[in-house]
């Protein structure tokens, strides 16, 4: 099944040795490492445990003493105005980053090899609009595909917020609906919507002059896919994750808080097959418009049928479960490297990998303001802002700290 070539694994070893890594967590990288390396690696938070396993990583939360959230934000506001570069000297021929930035298009263009798509290109798939009416397209052109018929569409209708109907779209949908703009990610800015005064505060709280409206399924389940797109058109896709949605903020706003891996419980194997095929097809779409890499699929299940709702051009908030989970040649930041690096696929064909199955952890969920909680704090002196969310994992119905991945599971009561 797979390309086993000795050669291929050793540039990829000695090109992730050479790699500026910019990451979220230090810990999503762990199990991708080779053990007594140096690495290059700028993180927006880490654990102490691998901060210290890794004390040449550039940990900006150890400068900052503060739990900062928004990785956009940490690269965008703090990196490249304080010439955090130059603390540690990092010397490098190749940068990754959880998605792409308009920055990382300067690096490209100075001759770096950037592991992520160009920013125009993430812009125009990241943009739910636009992408709809380009897979609607697409549709269209293949529109004899057994696999595409009556999966892309969801009764979806695109509405400027000026000339919206509330009374209309009510008759339309039989009564809920979900209203979401033009650019969301975990969930936000996708709302439910049961009655005008639930209409008129999501209104208010999505920033973009045209909404996307969709009809609502109750009792629905939410389901998530990574894959990733090689230069020779192959799609490998993973295991797909139950989403576990939250209103945390009490406004109907869906918001993600979590994965679950054990969807064989809850989802039969035909409709994982299924919405396999579906992200195969979305996988080919994404490959004609100079697609490489990862990026991850969105669906919801009802019946026993499975509807695609939006694609994620990065990687997914589950991604790390697939990286504890993973071989080195099955790992997603291999397989994403090498999508970058060559023109073929590591694959014989097109195949699903189902890593966590056959390995632990299968699940994740964030508590919110539950900072005093954590058994493991990143550093002692490191704080934590209340008002957002503190990881933590669950493991066998256990609440386990996320701070400590993957080196110790310290258990914690919820």
């Amino acid at each position: 099944m797979f390309k086993r070539t000795k050669k291929r694994n050793d540039e990829i070893t000695n090109k992730i040795k050479d790699t500026l890594f910019l990451a979220k967590d230090l810990e999503e990288f762990e199990n991708f490492l080779i053990p007594g390396d140096d690495y290059k690696i700028i993180s927006n938070r880490s654990s102490k445990i691998l901060s210290d396993k890794y004390p040449k990583a550039l940990i900006y939360e150890n400068l900052i003493n503060f739990r900062e959230y928004s990785t956009s934000n940490f690269f965008q506001k703090e990196l490249f105005t304080k010439n955090y570069f130059k603390i540690n000297n990092f010397e490098y021929s190749a940068i990754w980053a959880y998605q792409a930035y308009p920055w990382l298009d300067d690096f490209r263009l100075s001759g770096l090899k950037v592991f992520a798509i160009d920013y125009t290109l993430f812009l125009n798939i990241k943009n739910k609009i636009f992408q709809h009416k380009m897979i609607d397209n697409f549709y269209r052109e293949n529109n004899k595909n057994p696999i595409l018929k009556n999966k892309i569409h969801l009764k979806t209708s695109i509405v400027s917020k000026n000339i919206f109907d509330y009374s209309y779209y009510e008759k339309k949908y039989e009564s809920a609906f979900v209203l979401s703009c033009s650019n969301s990610d975990g969930g936000s800015c996708v709302f439910l919507i049961n009655s005008i005064d639930e209409y008129n505060l999501a209104l208010s709280k999505v920033p973009s002059p045209v909404i996307k409206l969709e009809k609502y399924i109750d009792g629905s389940i939410s389901v998530n896919q990574n894959a990733i797109v090689f230069g020779d058109s192959f799609i490998v896709s993973y295991q797909p994750s139950i989403q576990i949605l939250q209103n945390r903020q009490c406004n109907n706003c869906f918001e993600y808080i979590g994965s679950d891996y054990n969807i064989d419980s809850f989802i039969s194997k035909d409709v994982i097959e299924d919405i396999t095929d579906t992200t195969y097809m979305i996988g080919k779409f994404l490959h004609s418009m100079g697609y490489r890499g990862i990026f991850g699929c969105d669906y919801i299940v009802k019946d026993n049928q499975h509807f695609f709702i939006e694609i994620n051009p990065r990687y997914q908030a589950s991604t790390f479960l697939l990286s504890m989970s993973s071989s080195f040649m099955e790992h997603p930041h291999f397989l994403h490297m090498y999508s970058f690096l060559y023109n073929d696929s590591p694959y014989k064909k097109d195949i699903m990998l189902s890593v966590i199955k056959e390995n632990n952890p299968s699940s994740y969920i964030k508590y919110f303001q539950q900072s005093d909680s954590i058994t493991h704090k990143p550093q002692q002196n490191i704080e934590f802002d209340h008002n957002v969310h503190c990881g933590m994992g669950i493991y066998n119905y256990q609440i386990v700290s996320k701070a400590s991945f993957p080196v110790k599971f310290n258990v914690s009561k919820p």
